[in-house]
């Protein structure tokens, strides 16, 4: 309809002395009105497009007044249906009225169901707001009760790996002192083993006491000569070296059971003696 009304004005800028373009506008205006009045579901128009079609119904009413009570011979309209027209505008203006009445009240209440249904989602969405909010936080407890339960472990699996390399730092100390006092023992007695046992006597071969202090054997008479000549030299080196290896070999045989043997011997002096 805005867009009929909005020709029918162009053509009466156009030409306007035509009565029959002035009484198309009216029509159209008048039309507007009524078709706004016959919506039945109140949500399919406004209050605000219910006064503009009351102000252009009103326009109408003007027009077809005037219309109607034109005097000239010629008119390009019957001036009873313009008559007619006004006073159908009438009508259709005391029910406009009645039907804004009504629309005024369907906007305040659907402006306060709305704000209901506002408030109702905002107090929803803080409500839920509030729950992400004690979600998030005992979220942020948990994790940070995580993270302390794991530091602790973390500490306590270094201070168990700190005991158990202490303990057996001490351990290796304490076997290393029982071998270094054990082995010290050991040579101590060995020692002292040493020191009780009596001077071996050696056995080898005795020898002859008639060597002069040269060590040469006294000269002897040749019967057939008649004169002293000096006996013949030994060679006792070889005898030396021999009995010496001899004895070292004894004593290194016998250094093991030096106590056993000198008690040995002490029962043999006394049995001797007996």
């Amino acid at each position: 309809m805005k867009m009929a009304l909005k020709y029918g004005e162009s053509a009466l800028h156009l030409q306007p002395h035509d009565k029959s373009i002035l009484y198309n506008i009216a029509m159209i205006e008048q039309k507007a009105l009524e078709m706004m009045v016959s919506v039945e579901d109140l949500s399919k128009r406004t209050s605000s497009d219910l006064e503009m079609a009351i102000e252009h119904a009103k326009h109408a009413q003007k027009l077809f007044n005037s219309l109607a009570s034109d005097e000239s011979k010629a008119l390009p309209y019957s001036k009873d249906l313009a008559d007619q027209r006004r006073k159908y505008g009438e009508s259709l203006l005391r029910k406009a009225e009645n039907h804004l009445s009504r629309q005024y009240e369907y906007e305040r209440e659907n402006a306060a169901q709305v704000e209901a249904a506002r408030k109702a989602r905002e107090e929803e969405a803080e409500r839920l707001r509030a729950i992400q909010e004690v979600e998030l936080e005992k979220k942020q407890k948990d994790e940070e009760a995580r993270r302390q339960a794991t530091l602790e472990r973390r500490e306590l699996t270094r201070q168990l790996m700190e005991s158990y390399r202490a303990d057996s730092d001490d351990d290796e100390d304490r076997k290393a002192r029982r071998k270094s006092t054990a082995k010290k023992a050991k040579v101590e007695e060995g020692l002292s083993g040493e020191e009780d046992a009596p001077p071996k006597k050696r056995r080898g071969p005795r020898r002859k006491k008639n060597l002069d202090e040269d060590g040469d054997e006294p000269m002897t008479a040749d019967p057939s000569d008649g004169e002293e000549k000096p006996r013949q030299k030994k060679s006792r080196t070889k005898k030396r070296v021999v009995q010496d290896e001899e004895d070292g070999d004894e004593e290194q045989d016998n250094r093991k059971r030096r106590k056993t043997e000198y008690k040995s011997k002490e029962f043999l002096s006394d049995t001797d003696e007996e």
